[in-house]
């Protein structure tokens, strides 16, 4: 297990400065997914390398599935290039969510609900996405994001199934424990359903706080993804109080206790 979180949960721009700050509170890697994004790989790698710690993974491009050709052929080539991001600083992968910009997707009943439409364009992109992402030893991860920010692929059963239609080893899943404490019934029995398919997790609390700050029960929850041999990456993607260098210093306490007890 190591611990990671999204840089643009620090203030500033400074990721030398994120990196040292995360790397002496425990964290073992930082997400890359805001301004860093557009700089040079050998600026991050020189960031990251002076803490000690590794890119964990990368922010992807979230409109392969939009209406709009235009919007989709820009996000496919985005998505190139934050692939190649990934690869040339190290990380994992590269995250994906079926959102939209351009407006909804049609709804064709009863020829295909938009939901189906998403669906099926979403696994045609990614497909073609897929082995350009494993030349770059590179993983795409798809989330399932709750039904309050997008109407499509909300249960991380639904984004295990997509996985599996598209059928190619460089696309796994990404449990995210905010989206899931709204949608799933069960985040152990979810969680242990997906767990051949999970290659990256996002750590939140139910109100979106740290971890250890609300009614998650993580050790129930995280305990099927040990059992089934994950040994990868818990991202934060969540809040920070004001006092973040004490909460993230007993948030690092928090987790690793769990996942040790497991």
């Amino acid at each position: 297990m190591k611990l990671s979180m999204r840089e643009s949960m620090l203030p500033g721009n400074d990721l030398r400065a994120k990196a040292s700050e995360v790397a002496a509170l425990g964290f073992q890697g930082l997400e890359i997914d805001g301004l860093a994004r557009d700089l040079a790989p050998s600026a991050i790698r020189d960031a990251l390398g002076k803490a000690g710690i590794a890119a964990s993974g990368v922010k992807g491009s979230f409109y392969l599935a939009d209406p709009d050709p235009k919007v989709r052929q820009e996000t496919i080539e985005d998505c190139k290039r934050l692939i190649a991001l990934a690869q040339a600083i190290g990380a994992g992968g590269v995250l994906e969510i079926p959102f939209t910009r351009s407006g909804p997707v049609p709804d064709l009943s009863p020829y295909k609900s938009a939901s189906d439409l998403v669906r099926e364009l979403f696994v045609v992109q990614l497909s073609a996405m897929a082995p350009i992402a494993q030349a770059a030893g590179v993983v795409i991860w798809i989330k399932a994001p709750n039904r309050y920010e997008s109407p499509y692929l909300n249960l991380l059963s639904e984004a295990v199934e997509l996985c599996r239609q598209v059928n190619h080893p460089a696309v796994k899943v990404t449990p995210d424990f905010f989206h899931m404490n709204i949608e799933e019934a069960d985040l152990a029995a979810a969680l242990a359903a997906a767990a051949g398919l999970v290659d990256y997790v996002y750590l939140a609390d139910s109100n979106r706080q740290l971890p250890g700050l609300g009614h998650t029960d993580f050790r129930r929850a995280l305990a099927p993804l040990k059992r089934a041999g994950y040994d990868g990456w818990l991202t934060l993607e969540c809040r920070l109080p004001t006092d973040r260098q004490p909460a993230l210093a007993r948030f690092v306490e928090f987790i690793t206790s769990i996942w040790n007890q497991i």
